[in-house]
Parts: C-alpha cells; structure tokens; sequence
C-alpha cells in the first residue's frame, strides 16, 4: 500500500524497521530476539516488494528501540525525515485485547507529527488461492 502510494505521488519511500529489545534484568546487556542481519533481511524482501508495486524511491532503516518504545521510535523516524505519511500494518486482533494491550498503530496515531494509515496486513497467494478453492486458509 505505501509503495502504490508513493508511486502515484512520485514521493520517496522509507521502510523502518523497528528491532526490539528486553530491557535488562539486572545486567548492562540488551537482549535482542532478532539480529541485525535478520531485520536488514526483512527490510530487503520489503524493498524489493516495494519495487514490484511500481518502483518508488526507496531508502531503509532499521531502528533500535524497547518493546515499549516502537511507537515512540517510529513516530520519531518520521518527525526525522519530515514524512508526510506513516503506513502501518494493523494486525487482526480482537477490539478488546487493543483496548486493554493497546497497538503500536493506535500509540503511533497519537504520537506522529503527521497523518497515520493502519492497513490490514496483505493476505498471502496461498491463502488466497485456499479460500477461492474453499479450503480453509
């Protein structure tokens, strides 16, 4: 979606992605589940999605921050680069759980300096070619 949309806009496009980190228990370590290789990897395959959807201009960014920090994080990389818009991925949940845990979406809107757009994630060919077939996904 934000690719299509920068494409039509003749923009440039920003992927960030935000690696998480444990705050740590008692040590000056940081504890991360992924590795820096593994979040460049993911920002790859985005990038070269990205340039299916009608090849924006694209640059990318993989960002540090707590788990509690991603919103934060994100918001801060916009005000950064001066975006005009945040597209995000909003995953299923249900209304109750966002209401109690929250979402990064929601804490982002809140926190952004510009316009937010929380987008259903993409369904994958395989779960599309499931349910035209009638198979469950």
């Amino acid at each position: 979606m934000a690719a299509r949309l920068c494409a039509l806009a003749g923009g440039m496009l920003r992927l960030v992605h935000v690696r998480t980190c444990d705050p740590p228990l008692r040590a000056p370590a940081r504890f991360y589940p992924e590795t820096l290789g593994e979040a460049a990897a993911v920002l790859e395959e985005a990038l070269l999605a990205a340039w299916a959807c009608g090849g924006p201009r694209a640059t990318t960014a993989v960002v540090d921050a707590r788990r509690t920090d991603v919103a934060r994080a994100i918001a801060w990389q916009a005000a950064a680069w001066s975006a005009d818009l945040i597209v995000l991925t909003r995953r299923p949940r249900l209304a109750s759980t966002r209401l109690v845990w929250g979402s990064v979406p929601d804490q982002v809107m809140r926190q952004a300096a510009c316009p937010v757009l929380a987008v259903p994630p993409a369904r994958s060919p395989r779960s599309l070619r499931a349910r035209q077939q009638g198979d469950p996904p």
